[in-house]
C-alpha cells in the first residue's frame, strides 16, 4: 500500500529530469525504423501513381489538403466549445490539481501552453490532443478524483507525468501524420514498422512519470490501476503479476499479436517499470524483491532480461530500415523506369525490342522468304484464319520486309487481315511510324494509336485503330509483336471502332507468336 504522501505546500522543488536518461533505450531506433519505412512507402506509391494514374495522384493531394484544412477547422471549434462545456484546470478552479501541474512543469521545464480540461465523461478516460501547435489533455472527473487527495498526490504525479512526459519527448509532433495514416486505413499496412515505436512511447512516458512521481510504489500502483481499475487495484497482489507476465513475455503468439498493437501489454510495462526502477531506484527495487518467494524471483529475474534485451535491440531494426530503403529504391527505379518510357513513347513514337534482329529470322542473313512465310501462317491457329503467302505486299510496308501473308477470318469476324515479317526492329519502326503519322496517341476505339499489353500484363507493342479515307469506310487494326518484328493489318468494311476492337482482343490472344 501506498504511504499518506505529506500536502501539497510541504513538496519542494526538485532538480529538473534529464530526458535523455529517461527516454527507453530502443526508442530511437524504432523511430527512425517507422520514420524511413512510412516515408519510403509514401515515396513509392507517389511514384507509381505518377507512372500508372496521375489523375489519382493529383485528387490524392486535394483531398490530403481539404483534410488537413477541415482538421484545423474542427480543431478550432473544439477549442472554443471546450471552453464552453468542460472546465479549465487552474488555481482557482483546481488548485490541487493546477499545483500538480506546476510541479511537473517545473520537474521538466516544460513551458510551452498546455489546455487541460475536465469534462463528466470520456473515453478513453485521458486523452492527450496536438494538433497545429495546440496542445490540451482531457480528463474526466472520475478518473482522478481520488488523486486529489494529499495521499494520492504521487499518482496524480504520475499521470501527469505521463502525458506532459509524451509533449517533452515531443511525442505528439506525429500526431497528425498518425491521424492521416488511420484515416486512409494506412496504419493497420505500415503496424508492423509503426507500433514498435509507438509502444516505446509508452515505455518513455512511464519512466518519465516514474521521474515525476519519485515513488516506486506509487507508479506500480498506476500499472495496477491500468490492469483492473481503481477498485481493484489495491487487492492486485505483485507475484500473481509477475508470473503471469513471466507466461505473456513467454508466449509468440502474444509477441507476434502485439507487433501490431501501439500500445504495449500492461503486463510488459510493469516488467519494464520494474528494469527502469533498478536502474534509477535500487533500494526501492531491492526491498520490492525482498517480499517475493525465491520462485517468483527467478521467473522475475528472467523477465527483466528479456525485457532489457527488447530494449537494446538495434540490428533487427536496422535489418529492416535497409530492406525498406533497398526494396522501395527498386520499387522508384522501376516507376521512374515506366515514368520515362512513356514519355519517350509520346514523344518519339512508338519503341521496339532493343534487338536488332528478331530471333525468328536470326542474326546475320535474312532467310528465305518461302520459310519466313511458312512460320507466319504457323503462327495464325486454323480457329482464326486460313492463310496463304501475299504476292503483292502494300507498297508503304515493305521497307525491311521478309514474309508477308494474307489471311481469311472462318468465323466471318472481319474481312481479312495480312502479318508482315520485317528483318529487324528498325524496319519494323520506320513502318510502324508511317502507319500512325496522322493518329494521336490514344484507345483504340477513339481511333488513335497507345502501345498494349497481354493478360500477363507484358507490353508487347503497337495498337493503332483507324477509318480509311476511302469510300466505302474500310475499319483497319494495325499491331505489332516486337519481339518477332512482326506486323499485323486487319481490316473490315462493316465493322465499326468498337467491333474491330472487341475482335482484336480475340484475335491478338491466339496468334502464336511470342
Amino acid at each position: 500500500m501506498v504511504e499518506p504522501s505529506p500536502g501539497p505546500d510541504s513538496y519542494r522543488p526538485v532538480a529538473p529530469i534529464e530526458l535523455k536518461n529517461l527516454r527507453y533505450p530502443a526508442e530511437p531506433s524504432r523511430l527512425a525504423l517507422a520514420v524511413v519505412s512510412v516515408g519510403c512507402a509514401f515515396l513509392v506509391a507517389i511514384v507509381w501513381l505518377m507512372a500508372t494514374d496521375l489523375p489519382s495522384l493529383i485528387l490524392a493531394g486535394f483531398v490530403l489538403v481539404t483534410f488537413l484544412f477541415a482538421l484545423w477547422v474542427v480543431t478550432q471549434f473544439v477549442r472554443f466549445r471546450l471552453l464552453g462545456d468542460a472546465v479549465l484546470v487552474s488555481s482557482v478552479s483546481f488548485p490541487d490539481v493546477q499545483s500538480v501541474v506546476d510541479e511537473v512543469r517545473e520537474v521538466m521545464q516544460y513551458k510551452k501552453r498546455v489546455d487541460i480540461f475536465v469534462v463528466p465523461n470520456l473515453s478513453p478516460r485521458v486523452q492527450l490532443q496536438s494538433y497545429f501547435g495546440i496542445r490540451a489533455i482531457l480528463i474526466e472527473g472520475g478518473a482522478v478524483a481520488d488523486m486529489t487527495a494529499p495521499a494520492n498526490r504521487p499518482q496524480l504525479l504520475f499521470l501527469m507525468g505521463t502525458y506532459f512526459g509524451a509533449f517533452k519527448a515531443k511525442h505528439d509532433r506525429w500526431a497528425i501524420t498518425g491521424l492521416v495514416l488511420d484515416n486512409a486505413g494506412i496504419r493497420k499496412i505500415l503496424a508492423p514498422v509503426v507500433a514498435p515505436w509507438l509502444r516505446a512511447t509508452v515505455y518513455t512516458g512511464d519512466q518519465i512519470a516514474y521521474a515525476c512521481a519519485r515513488d516506486f510504489r506509487t507508479s506500480l500502483s498506476a500499472v495496477y490501476r491500468e490492469l483492473v481499475g481503481r477498485e481493484l487495484s489495491s487487492q492486485l497482489e505483485a507475484p500473481g503479476l509477475i508470473l503471469q507476465a513471466g507466461r505473456v513475455s513467454h508466449s509468440r503468439v502474444l509477441r507476434v499479436v502485439e507487433t501490431f498493437r501501439s500500445v504495449p501489454y500492461a503486463t510488459n510495462r510493469f516488467l519494464n517499470l520494474l528494469r527502469f526502477a533498478q536502474q534509477v531506484d535500487p533500494e526501492s527495487a531491492l526491498e520490492f524483491r525482498s517480499e517475493l518467494s525465491d520462485d517468483v524471483k527467478n521467473v522475475l529475474d528472467k523477465g527483466l532480461a528479456r525485457s532489457d534485451r527488447n530494449g537494446r535491440r538495434t540490428f533487427g531494426v536496422i535489418l529492416v530500415m535497409v530492406g525498406a530503403i533497398i526494396l522501395s529504391a527498386s520499387l522508384v527505379y522501376l516507376g521512374v523506369q515506366e515514368i520515362s518510357s512513356k514519355s519517350e513513347l509520346s514523344v518519339e513514337g512508338p519503341t521496339t525490342d532493343t534487338s536488332e534482329i528478331s530471333e525468328s529470322f536470326g542474326a546475320d542473313a535474312a532467310p528465305p522468304e518461302v520459310d519466313a512465310a511458312q512460320s507466319l501462317i504457323a503462327a495464325v491457329p486454323t480457329a482464326v484464319g486460313s492463310c496463304a503467302e501475299l504476292d503483292a505486299p502494300a507498297p508503304d510496308l515493305t521497307d525491311g520486309l521478309v514474309a508477308a501473308i494474307e489471311c481469311s477470318d472462318p468465323t466471318g469476324g472481319v474481312d481479312r487481315f495480312e502479318l508482315y515479317a520485317y528483318e529487324s526492329s528498325a524496319s519494323i519502326d520506320s513502318v510502324v511510324a508511317t502507319v500512325i503519322q496522322s493518329l494521336d496517341a490514344g484507345s483504340c476505339t477513339d481511333g488513335g494509336w497507345s502501345a498494349w499489353t497481354d493478360s500477363a500484363g507484358v507490353e508487347r507493342g503497337v495498337l493503332a485503330c483507324f477509318f480509311a479515307n476511302d469510300f466505302p469506310v474500310e475499319t483497319f487494326a494495325v499491331w505489332t509483336y516486337d519481339a518477332d518484328a512482326v506486323l499485323v493489318v486487319a481490316s473490315d468494311n462493316g465493322m465499326f471502332l468498337d467491333e474491330m476492337y472487341v475482335w482484336w482482343q480475340e484475335a491478338s490472344s491466339q496468334l502464336e507468336l511470342r
